[in-house]
């Protein structure tokens, strides 16, 4: 090949290369949602179990049979996802006893789908015994302090020990909790360690590495004189399993943090912190969404707190790429007062323009966002406290509209 002709053949490929990359980031609107629900008629923990106040805490959702639908798993229901649309039936299956399914996960290496679920203090192992989850077979695998809600408002799923399968971590009365699933998973009890001690109980919490060591930290609430102040900890992981890990705080500039993600805002790749804030039993527009960006001068980290908005409570809370832009986005709800569902859509830069999606609903650790039909956009799902009957579903038809 002669250089000329080599010359054309390399801007060729770096058009190509670019025209492709623009295609796949290509925006999509944030206007474009059919609401449904896929649930009227659950029941409420506190149906069948004290408190008799209580509600489900637990949602999570996972394609578990290969359709490319995913299914979900909230409360004591499991949800078949119809596929086509989504607005079929989802049918659903009772795991037969009052439990609060929270995370999917593989513990076994089968085709059969996983899901963990509690009644504390018994943590539960759930094994389908068919492919699309039409039974269960359970197994009790662990044990954690009771909270006042029941069960915990916190789980996640993160890589706490290198290598293997990534642990599960679960907020309990006295602190944050991992789980170690062994390899061999009929060998009980699994181990569990106290990774966080003294967190704000049962709270929601965050994962990242905060201090960029390569390692997977707790980011946690920590609650001074009864709901007077507060601080936002992160909880530093040895690498060791030890427990109760190293504690400094982050910054006591917060009232009642709830819901907490760790994740690059503003594109320099380092991990900042989302927060969004719990106002109740009052009902004042006075909850706040921010972000503590982080900073990293040789080693020596400093976060600067950025406002959002300040609305009614907002204990719903996820971070997604909603516009397909390259960034991330924010997407919280009102569980009280106005009952917004809002997305922030990131400039790239953590500065953020706000869309109202919906009106009306106020969910409980909702607004959670997964692409349930694989379609290339992300849809919003969750359940309520007030209504909690209901389990709803904003399909999101914006690549139909590309």
């Amino acid at each position: 090949m002669n250089f000329h002709r080599f010359k054309i053949t390399i801007l060729i490929t770096i058009f190509f290369l670019m025209f492709s990359k623009n295609q796949s980031i290509a925006q999509i609107p944030l206007d474009r949602w059919h609401h449904m629900k896929i649930d009227t008629s659950r029941a409420a923990w506190g149906d069948f179990d004290k408190p008799d106040w209580g509600r489900y805490m637990g949602f999570d959702a996972k394609d578990i049979n290969g359709d490319g639908y995913m299914e979900i798993v909230s409360g004591r229901y499991f949800y078949l996802n119809p596929g086509d649309d989504m607005s079929g039936l989802w049918k659903r299956t009772d795991f037969e006893f009052n439990v609060d399914a929270m995370l999917f996960i593989d513990v076994d290496n089968d085709k059969y789908a996983d899901v963990i679920a509690q009644n504390l203090p018994d943590v539960f192992w759930f094994e389908a015994d068919a492919v699309n989850g039409y039974s269960w077979t359970e197994h009790k695998i662990t044990t954690l302090p009771r909270t006042n809600h029941a069960n915990g408002q916190g789980y996640e799923l993160g890589q706490i020990i290198a290598g293997g399968k990534p642990e599960m971590l679960f907020s309990a009365d006295d602190g944050i909790y991992y789980i170690v699933i062994p390899d061999n998973p009929l060998k009980y009890p699994w181990e569990t360690v106290r990774a966080a001690f003294g967190t704000a109980a049962g709270e929601p919490f965050g994962l990242g590495d905060v201090n960029d060591d390569g390692k997977v930290d707790i980011i946690g609430s920590v609650e001074y004189e009864h709901m007077k102040s507060y601080s936002l900890n992160f909880y530093e992981n040895p690498g060791n399993e030890s427990a109760d890990w190293k504690t400094t705080i982050i910054s006591r500039d917060v009232m009642r943090p709830d819901c907490i993600i760790s994740a690059d805002i503003n594109g320099d790749n380092l991990a900042d912190i989302v927060v969004s804030e719990e106002r109740y039993p009052e009902v004042e527009p006075t909850a706040s969404l921010y972000w503590f960006e982080k900073k990293d001068d040789n080693g020596k980290i400093s976060w600067k707190k950025h406002m959002i908005t300040t609305r009614f409570t907002m204990q719903n809370l996820d971070v997604a790429d909603m516009d397909n832009d390259g960034d991330l986005d924010i997407v919280t709800n009102e569980a009280m007062g106005d009952k917004k569902l809002l997305i922030y859509e990131n400039n790239g830069r953590g500065q953020f323009s706000e869309h109202l999606i919906h009106t009306g609903v106020g969910m409980h650790l909702g607004a959670r966002c997964f692409d349930l039909d694989s379609d290339g956009d992300y849809d919003i799902v969750g359940a309520c406290w007030f209504g909690y009957e209901d389990l709803h579903l904003w399909r999101n038809d914006a690549t139909k509209f590309k």
